[in-house]
Parts: C-alpha cells; structure tokens; sequence
C-alpha cells in the first residue's frame, strides 16, 4: 500500500508540474501565453546580440523603455525598445540604431514585453529546426530511453509472444509520441502562412519626333525628318513631337496625369537655361503632344549669354526632355510614378544634329506590389511540405502513440493475465543465480504477488535476482537483513 501511495503522488505531482508548465511556457500558437524570438540582427546590440533567444509576455500596458516586439507590415516581427506612447500608436527604436522605426505600432499588433532573455540558446534552437538537429535531438532522446547495453548475464529465455506485445507498444508508443513531439517543434514554431509579394509591371513607353521645313535638293524629302540634322542656314523652325503609352499585360484603370515638356541649353561643365516650357494633362493610358521650337531664337539667346559672360564653349547641348507623373490602378492596386525621357541635339555653329546614342530612358518599367497570405512551406529530409500538413501529422502521431497507451494499459490486458505479464517483466530484469542464500528462516518475508515484488526491488534499488531449482522459480531481492521471495510453479505439461 506504501508503494501504490508513493507512486500516486509522484503521478500527481507530475500532473502539476505539467500543467505549471504549460501555464507557464506554452507558445502562443499551441494556445499559450508566451511568445518566442530569436534575434537576428544587430539593432538591439548591446542589450541581445544575433541568436539570442526572448520569450515574451502580453501586457495590459505597457511603458516607456520596455523592450517589446510588434509585427510589421512590410518587414515582419521586430523586438525594439519602446521610447514614445501618444495613447494611440507607439514609437519604438532599435539601442544600436540612430533613427525611429518608421511604423507605429497600436496596443493590439505589439505581440508582448520581454519577459526572459537566454544568450545563444537561439542558435541551438535554430539547430534543432534543421533536419539534422531533429535527428540527433531524436538521437539522444532514444538513448536516454531505451536500454542500449545488456545489464546482466543470464539464459536466454524467448516469452511467448503474448509477452512481448506490451513492450513492442510500449516501443511504438515511444517512436510515434518522439515524432510527434519533433514535429511540434518544427511547425508549431513556424507560421502556417507568410507574407508574398506580388509585382504587378506596367511599362512606360515614349517615342520623340521632329520636323522642320526644307528647301527641295538638301534631304531626299523637301523636310527635315527626325534623325536627320539641321542646318543653320536652312530652318529656323522646328517641331517637337512626342508620343506616350502606358503598357501591362492587365487592364490599367482611371489613369490621370500631368506632363512638362521642357528644352533647355547646357554646357559640359553645369550651366543650363530653358528656352521653352509646356504643360498639360492626360486621364488616359496613351497620349501625344507637339509644339514648335525657334532654333533661331535659340541660338540668338546663346550669342546673347557668351557676349554678356565671355565664356564660349566649343560647343552646347540642346536638351528636350518630358516630365511624366501618371497616377492609376492596376490588378486592384494603385500607383503613383514619374517617367522623365531626353533627347539630346549637339549644337554647333553651322548646325543641329542628334547624337548616336543620346536618345534617354524610352522606355521605363515600373511595378505596382501586393501582398497576400501563401502557405508556409518546409523541407523536411528532401520533401517539402506545408506547416499546416507537418502540424497534423504531429498531433496524429502524438494521438496515436497516446492510443496505444490505452490499448497497452487498459484494452490488452483484458486479453493477457496479468501474471503472465508481470512475470514476462520480472523475467526482462532479473539476475539468474547458481544458488539461494542462507538465511534465518525469520528473514524471509513471503511475497504473494510479483507485482509487489517488483515494486520491491524498484523502492530498494537492489536487484532482482532468480533461482530456478527443478520445476520451481524463486524470484527474491536481498537487503542486509531480510530476503523478499516470491515463489511460481512452471507447468511441465505438454
């Protein structure tokens, strides 16, 4: 009764002792309080340093200078201190970093304060994640489980079958909970989706023309076509084109914008002057617009400047350039873009021509980005495998490892006598001896059921020892002053 007493209040006292630590540490995504990082990153240095690991706790409040983590939008989680409460949002800043995090947080997205903070023991952690680390954590939990080395030197003895089976459940039992248990801890640290960006591309597109009037016998065409260059004495009068289209393989909606169409001289050392300036508007993907430009007028405003500073340069550059901002939707998304092509003409005494190569920035690509929730993968020995699918197939092997405990402790041995197993155990643990001990027959204390003596020897931490003398087997643990025996009869029929 003693023994039964002691086992039931370590049963209860590991209960408790469960349930303190669960309370106590569970994580949040198994229904738990407590909330674990490991930090990446140098933002926090001194304080943490990369592979650290933090376990936090949700606050009712929380004040200026606590270290907290928060998710963000764009980046995920950060754990910063906290240095500014407006009662609405709050603002936080990395010790190491010289600037304020650029999102502020309300009470509901922080995640928790700091609560214990253990160096190094994120990396391990990390370790343990990979598949070698889980097969090594399984490694050493076997070893610490299962009887590895022979304990004795014995006969060999085969039980029937019915014997075995208890311990091979027992053996699944603990293969089928193990596995469980590690897949727990792979997935149930990991989120079941994470963020995806999305691009969407459109494209900017903008094509430059020019024309001016000829005399006939200067250019195959009685005009100047764009490419082709201007001469001083020919034409004054140029016309500036300009075509734009805004492309994407999806449809782009409620488009609007402004455009400037500017030209302007330069030097090659910095000094500009605009000599025309147009704007307008479009609320469409596609666009055109001209105006003329004076080359005469131009070049008069050059002579001009060069009689006035007395700087002359061996030659300038005239430069027409668009400036574009477009504003509109696309797959559901807005965008807000600028587009600035150039075309860029030589100038010289006697003419105007484009250089070969000078054409700038036609087209332009640009992207608009969403984001959404994907499922969270996760390479598993060569497969890669959802989270979510890892975290059912943990609580199924957990399950059924805690299934086969019912069946070993409640189902099975309605089916097997209890004798039959207690002995098959005894059997697994003893000590064959050549002999008995000599002992006053007031020593020996009689044992009627091997259960207890089992216990027996378990409580004394002394071993169980057998004599086998014909068709008797007597099972006895020695102290210094009593023998404990329990004595079976083999049935010798046939």
């Amino acid at each position: 009764m003693k023994f039964r007493s002691q086992k039931l209040f370590w049963l209860i006292f590991a209960i408790i002792a469960f349930i303190s630590f669960w309370v106590t540490f569970a994580p949040r995504q198994i229904g738990g309080k407590v909330s674990y990082i490991i930090i990446r990153g140098s933002s926090m240095e001194p304080a943490y340093h990369q592979g650290d690991l933090v376990l936090l706790r949700e606050r009712q409040t929380y004040l200026i200078n606590d270290i907290a983590a928060y998710r963000h939008p764009d980046i995920g989680l950060v754990i910063h201190r906290l240095v500014n409460d407006d009662g609405t949002h709050f603002t936080f800043k990395g010790d190491n970093n010289t600037w304020l995090d650029d999102y502020s947080p309300t009470q509901d997205e922080i995640i928790g304060k700091e609560w214990l903070y253990f160096s190094g023991v994120g990396k391990i952690v990390e370790f343990l994640q990979t598949p070698w680390g889980l097969l090594i954590l399984i490694g050493v939990i076997l070893m610490l489980l299962v009887d590895w080395f022979p304990k004795k030197n014995r006969e060999t003895k085969q039980p029937q079958t019915v014997h075995r089976l208890p311990a091979a459940l027992q053996t699944l039992e603990t293969i089928f909970i193990l596995a469980g248990v590690s897949l727990a801890l792979l997935s149930f640290t990991r989120p079941t989706t994470v963020d995806a960006v999305n691009k969407q591309a459109f494209q900017h597109v903008g094509i430059f023309s020019y024309s001016a009037p000829a005399p006939e016998g200067i250019y195959d065409q009685p005009r100047v076509e764009t490419g082709a260059p201007i001469f001083n004495a020919v034409t004054c009068n140029l016309q500036i084109g300009f075509q734009y289209n805004l492309m994407s393989t999806l449809p782009i909606k409620q488009v609007n914008g402004t455009y400037t169409l500017r030209a302007f001289l330069k030097d090659d050392i910095g000094w500009t002057r605009t000599i025309l300036k147009q704007e307008g508007l479009f609320a469409s993907t596609a666009f055109e617009t001209s105006t003329p430009l004076d080359i005469c007028a131009a070049r008069d405003m050059l002579a001009s400047i060069v009689e006035q500073t007395g700087a002359r340069r061996p030659r300038y550059a005239l430069v027409i350039q668009m400036d574009i901002h477009a504003q509109g939707m696309l797959a559901d998304q807005s965008f807000d873009d600028t587009y600035s092509p150039q075309m860029y003409f030589t100038m010289t005494d006697n003419e105007l021509y484009l250089e070969k190569g000078m054409v700038d920035s036609l087209q332009q690509a640009g992207y608009v980005t969403s984001s959404s929730q994907v499922e969270n993968l996760f390479s598993l020995l060569g497969l890669t495998l959802p989270v979510s699918l890892l975290r059912t197939l943990a609580l199924a092997l957990a399950a059924l490892g805690l299934m086969m405990i019912v069946v070993r402790t409640l189902i099975l041995p309605r089916f097997i006598k209890k004798e039959d197993v207690v002995e098959a155990r005894a059997e697994s643990i003893s000590f064959l001896v050549q002999s008995l001990p000599n002992v006053q027959s007031d020593q020996v204390i009689e044992i009627l059921h091997l259960d207890n003596l089992l216990e027996i020897s378990h409580q004394l931490n002394m071993p169980l020892l057998e004599y086998r003398g014909g068709s008797e087997t007597i099972l006895f643990v020695r102290t210094a002053d009593s023998l404990y025996r329990h004595t079976s009869q083999e049935d010798t029929h046939e």
